[in-house]
């Protein structure tokens, strides 16, 4: 991705205030070969605006989610259970208490949600939803503050092999304090 600034100002006196600068980013080309870009104003010195470009360009390029994933959380998490099992990472009983964790409490409340739609506020409802729900084992209750823990740490653990595989940008997880 390329970028590029241009002086906006046509002044002759220099030391009347700050320079005011044009960022441009190269976004590519659209269905009719038309070329596209972003932009933004800046005032300040060419240094500064330099720098501005820089994280212009990094912001763009942080909000441009893959497209062409549809992936759903339920997917990904049954495929992430999958590869630990094929790949032996993960003793015996982990695994069986990580699918009984996936298939009772994670699928249920974000299984149908987009992995690249995943959103803090969503993970923050299944929180309070696994905080006031009964428990799924039929014993008394609502589950522990560990229960929760455990879910929590999975749920992040999940997400963060899914931004390792870059299918999402931001893991929305380690934006809430763990329970």
């Amino acid at each position: 991705m390329k970028g590029s600034l241009r002086r906006r100002d046509r002044r002759q006196n220099t030391n009347a205030g700050p320079e005011r600068w044009e960022l441009r980013v190269f976004l590519g080309r659209d269905d009719a070969g038309r070329q596209r870009h972003a932009y933004r104003s800046f005032s300040g010195t060419k240094r500064e605006a330099e720098s501005a470009l820089a994280a212009f360009l990094t912001d763009i390029q942080r909000r441009q989610r893959p497209t062409s994933s549809k992936v759903r959380f339920g997917e990904y998490a049954k495929e992430w259970l999958a590869s630990r099992e094929v790949a032996r990472e993960i003793e015996s009983s982990t695994l069986q208490r990580y699918r009984g964790i996936v298939r009772d409490h994670l699928l249920p409340h974000l299984g149908s949600v987009q992995l690249a739609k995943l959103s803090v506020a969503d993970v923050r409802r299944a929180l309070g939803i696994w905080r006031t729900a009964p428990r799924r084992d039929r014993k008394k209750g609502a589950l522990s503050e560990k229960s929760i823990h455990d879910h929590f740490s999975l749920l992040k653990q999940i997400l963060g092999e899914a931004v390792k595989e870059r299918l999402i940008v931001d893991n929305p997880a380690t934006f809430i304090r763990s329970p």
